[in-house]
């Protein structure tokens, strides 16, 4: 069995003073943290009888925490350590059917994933979908893997130093293990959206309801009620064959009459509805062919040839389901590496779901589109400064566009050598597809996405003159948007999705 040490990402964990643990309060009330070397100790010998540490009692060391988990770090021996991760909402009064569900769907899926592919993760040995066991809270414990935050090097020329050309070195070569693990999860795929479930023998046998974060109600409990808590909010989600219903769920479930909220909304399902089901370019044309002749004549040839003689040239993306299992938070924190840049584990898999190929395995990881998120990226604030700042280093809106130039370049190679090519545009459109998405999920980002998205779309479009989401939202709301705009409006959108090196 696999015996690893995981040192978790700064930016997510951190071992700080008490005061940093107050939202994991309650839980560390309910939990009996006696019990943990305890139970260690006793799957250690289940699993394994014959290792001398079986008989001794670990000790546990202080815990770490992200924003929805508390982690304790379990050590037997130098060579031999464990964690145990407890949710924040562990506790007998909050913990329900769904996030018991998320949970064993989490534990299965790291399993299945161990199982069947080379991605590096942390070994799942024992998990309890329950409050009713001996530490009180529900839990997941597995191994504990040595290794840097992926973001203390991507950012080694501020955190430590690095010299540029090196810190450069170090971030392809993440780069290029992390689409390689990516990748891996195409052979996870099902024809609608939904939370995995598994069989007696650990294997795939459906799907369930998704438990997903509601960001609007979060946010209506701190602006609205007064509400401090921090604990999460979750809504569920049923499953879909429609790929769009997957974007637009939070915006069906809080709808409003306010002019320009929704103008704002029916602008963002418009734009929705127009990214192609399964990122094909070549598959998708709206009713005028504006998607499609903004494409070099050569790759509608071939796409053309390849819709004539299919029978020919079977794909696999064809033959595969439109939705694919994807890492549920694919972001910067949850990227453990070595001093030079080598992966060694993805973390944090709660919440993993199968999700349209559009936002699935093939995108951009989210650090490198942080700039079409204007509400979320502070390069502005925090890189113009000697000191470390408060929040996060950030790369300039030109040093994203590299590494996303980059990240496409190693997919579509990747995709080329399986004889996938076609499918590199997944990858290429996911800066659009993905920043629609968050709108869609986050009101809190949807404003800044939005007319990030519509100067983009206004200036691909090349027209004279100029329109923006204040000009643009208030037609919405009124079904009056001028045929000569909306018509804009899609040609620019088409030529967004096709472009290379945005």
């Amino acid at each position: 069995m696999e015996e690893l040490l995981i040192e978790h990402p700064a930016s997510s964990l951190s071992t700080e003073e008490n005061d940093s643990l107050e939202m994991f309060s309650e839980v560390l009330s309910t939990l009996d943290k006696e019990q943990i070397p305890r139970l260690a100790k006793t799957i250690l010998q289940r699993l394994q009888p014959d290792n001398s540490a079986s008989n001794t009692t670990p000790t546990i060391d202080e815990p770490m925490h992200g924003s929805c988990h508390i982690l304790f770090p379990i050590t037997f021996n130098a060579d031999l350590r464990w964690v145990v991760k407890i949710p924040v909402n562990g506790t007998e009064d909050k913990w329900d059917e769904l996030s018991a569900s998320a949970l064993t769907s989490e534990a299965n899926a790291m399993q299945l994933l161990k199982r069947e592919t080379t991605i590096p993760l942390p070994e799942v040995l024992d998990f309890s979908r329950t409050t009713q066991n001996s530490l009180r809270c529900p839990y997941i414990v597995m191994t504990f893997i040595s290794g840097m935050p992926l973001y203390d090097v991507w950012f080694g020329n501020r955190v430590n130093g690095t010299d540029p050309e090196t810190t450069r070195a170090r971030r392809v070569r993440a780069l290029e293990a992390i689409s390689s693990a990516m990748l891996q999860l195409d052979k996870f795929s099902f024809p609608t959206s939904g939370r995995p479930l598994f069989g007696g023998e650990g294997n795939l046998s459906g799907v369930g309801n998704m438990r997903l974060p509601d960001h609007e109600a979060m946010l209506d409990r701190w602006f609205i009620n007064e509400d401090p808590s921090d604990d999460p909010i979750y809504v569920e989600g049923a499953p879909s064959r429609d790929p769009k219903a997957y974007y637009t769920h939070m915006l069906d479930i809080h709808p409003t009459q306010e002019p320009f909220p929704k103008g704002v909304m029916m602008l963002l399902r418009e734009l929705i509805s127009w990214i192609p089901s399964e990122g094909g370019i070549g598959d998708h044309a709206d009713p005028a062919g504006t998607l499609l002749e903004h494409v070099p004549f050569s790759q509608r040839l071939v796409r053309l040839l390849q819709r004539l003689f299919g029978w020919l040239m079977p794909s696999p993306s064809k033959a595969s389901h439109p939705f694919v299992l994807a890492h549920p938070d694919f972001d910067i924190q949850n990227f453990i590496v070595s001093p030079e840049g080598e992966l060694l584990s993805i973390i944090d898999w709660d919440g993993i779901s199968f999700v349209p190929r559009t936002l699935g395995n093939q995108r951009y990881p989210s650090w490198l589109t942080r700039d079409w998120d204007p509400g979320m990226y502070g390069y502005q604030e925090c890189t113009d400064q000697d000191a470390e700042p408060e929040c996060v280093w950030e790369d300039s809106p030109e040093s994203l566009a590299y590494y996303r130039r980059v990240y496409h370049d190693i997919m579509a190679r990747r995709l080329a050598e399986a004889g996938r090519a076609s499918e590199a545009r997944l990858c290429r459109m996911s800066l659009v597809a993905h920043n629609l998405a968050i709108a869609a999920d986050d009101p809190h980002c949807r404003n800044g996405i939005l007319r990030k998205m519509v100067d983009e779309i206004w200036a691909a479009a090349g027209d004279d003159g100029e329109v923006n989401l204040i000009d643009l939202a208030p037609m919405f709301a009124e079904n009056n948007v001028d045929a000569a705009v909306m018509e804009r409006l899609r040609k620019g959108f088409g030529i967004l999705l096709s472009r290379e090196g945005l």
